[in-house]
């Protein structure tokens, strides 16, 4: 599996109602709901599911979708997810790929359940190190710098 580090740990909570616990993770970002730009990568991500699912199975590829996860006080928490499965109905499945900050009650590698509404990005990397996806990636790259 390939994988960039930073890309992973990047963990998003949307939307706190209250002051989320303070990150250990430096890749951790608190965004508000009606940031604009970050909404529109997400409706992005959406709307292009279906072409990461393409790459479900793929020896020379490995997805990974981001979720968002409810959270005490009406938040999420956007966090990666790997080892992609489909379920029954159109429902999704995987395992955590990072250490959630605010879900105390899910760790690294924890099975988790989810729909289409529920994702917040997806990203493909390929075996020669490409990256297809990564819509809200992009977003926080770009403000990073």
């Amino acid at each position: 599996m390939w994988r960039f580090a930073f890309l992973l740990s990047l963990s998003v909570v949307v939307g706190c109602a209250q002051a989320p616990s303070k990150p250990a993770d430096p890749n951790y970002v608190q965004t508000e709901t009606d940031d604009r730009e970050l909404n529109q990568a997400m409706a992005t991500a959406r709307k292009t599911l279906d072409e990461g699912l393409s790459y479900l199975g793929k020896a020379d590829a490995e997805l990974l979708i981001k979720v968002g996860l409810p959270v005490p006080g009406g938040s999420k928490e956007h966090i990666w997810v790997d080892s992609i499965e489909k379920g029954a109905g159109g429902s999704l499945r995987g395992k955590l790929a990072n250490d959630p900050v605010d879900l105390k009650n899910l760790k690294y590698g924890d099975p988790v359940n989810f729909v289409r509404s529920d994702v917040s990005d997806w990203m493909v990397t390929q075996s020669d190190g490409s990256t297809i996806g990564g819509y809200t990636i992009k977003v926080l790259q770009k403000r990073s710098q």
